[in-house]
């Protein structure tokens, strides 16, 4: 009876030791980012101990991985300063430092804030030093605009009168507004009026050392006349900007928008003028594939002139004719007399969607090698 006695005290202290040893969980270590992981929590720039601000600012990325340096970016309104902002912060760990050269000691960081100036060429760092057993963490922090690009003047191609060119002019200037030295990322179309119109490339040149703070450089703009029906035309566009090295993180930055114009007013051939500054396709009943233009034909002779109207249509890619799509509205023979005006009106109706080049062709008495024939090119993007 006294064994059995033992052996049941003996079973119930190795019972209670198994479900004591399964309900314990390890210490977190700092590879999975438990509470005792050193790191940084927040971060913002609040508006009682930055009067300059209208609100409290918080930090959009507060990066957390181990054995790398980590990136806070925290971004504040265009126009307010870098050089005088008080940041405050909680984090995870014993102590947090601070330093703005990199190859300066880290100092201590008070937990009230302490205004500093992170104007670049500046740079801070900060250093969590961790609990028993957690590693040390390292950020840099950057403090930007969120549209670092201003467009300057706003970008006019001005006025072509040679339509068989490539043109490359001056299109306005890009400034750098934020805090970092720039790259472009990318140009963004978010528009072309009149639709369907994409000759014009805006680009820019930007130094391997990035853009720099309030450096700024002159846009170029391309564009291919040699494809353009002339009238006016417009494309909007947002320039993206990229960190010069720091390709992370490009999607917490904003596009900033620039307008381009192009005017193609007039091409004259011999006694006949061809206004062309009306000339634009344009969507009838927001219809894609129903489209109209206009243009002006002045006779400057002093005799009546006939012109017979032939068209050449093709459907790029694919190589494809598409002659009847474009339809001249007042027939295919156009009479001018001695000094007279007309408005020409043409219509483009394609079957489907899709990429056209072509040419209106305006014959002198129809003899297709005669001087003052008129010839105007398009390009309409569809798809």
């Amino acid at each position: 009876m006294k064994n059995r006695t033992l052996l049941y005290m003996l079973f119930i202290t190795l019972l209670g030791y198994a479900c004591s040893s399964n309900e314990e969980t390890p210490d977190p270590t700092p590879e999975n980012g438990g509470p005792g992981a050193s790191k940084i929590t927040a971060f913002q720039f609040p508006k009682s101990v930055n009067p300059q601000l209208e609100e409290d600012l918080q930090a959009e990325l507060i990066q957390n991985n181990e054995g790398e340096t980590n990136q806070i970016f925290i971004f504040v309104p265009s126009g307010i300063g870098f050089d005088k902002l008080t940041a405050q912060l909680t984090f995870n760990g014993k102590h947090i430092r601070y330093r703005q050269n990199p190859g300066s000691d880290f100092e201590s960081y008070p937990t009230a804030g302490l205004e500093l100036d992170y104007t670049y060429p500046k740079q801070m760092f900060l250093e969590v030093e961790g609990n028993e057993g957690h590693k040390n963490k390292t950020y840099q922090v950057f403090v930007d605009v969120k549209q670092p690009f201003k467009i300057l003047e706003k970008g006019s191609i001005g006025e072509f009168i040679e339509l068989s060119e490539m043109h490359y002019v001056n299109g306005g200037s890009i400034q750098n507004v934020g805090n970092q030295p720039l790259s472009l990322l990318n140009i963004k179309a978010t528009a072309h009026i009149p639709v369907g119109f994409n000759f014009t490339t805006p680009m820019a040149n930007f130094p391997k050392t990035g853009l720099l703070p309030n450096e700024q450089l002159d846009i170029q703009t391309r564009a291919r006349a040699e494809l353009a029906l002339a009238g006016s035309y417009t494309v909007k566009t947002l320039w993206y900007p990229q960190l010069q090295g720091n390709p992370e993180h490009t999607d917490l930055y904003e596009g900033s928008p620039c307008l381009f114009n192009m005017i193609i007013t007039e091409e004259s051939t011999g006694n006949i003028s061809v206004d062309r500054s009306t000339l634009a396709f344009q969507s009838q009943d927001h219809n894609p594939l129903d489209l109209i233009a206009t243009f002006n034909l002045q006779n400057n002779a002093s005799e009546t002139v006939e012109f017979s109207f032939h068209k050449h249509v093709m459907e790029l890619y694919k190589e494809t004719a598409h002659e009847d799509a474009l339809i001249p509205n007042g027939g295919n023979n156009i009479s001018l007399a001695a000094g007279e005006s007309k408005q020409i009106t043409v219509s483009f109706k394609p079957a489907q969607k899709g990429c056209f080049s072509g040419e209106i062709e305006l014959l002198k008495n129809g003899k297709t090698d005669w001087e003052e024939n008129i010839t105007l090119p398009f390009y309409l993007d569809l798809r």
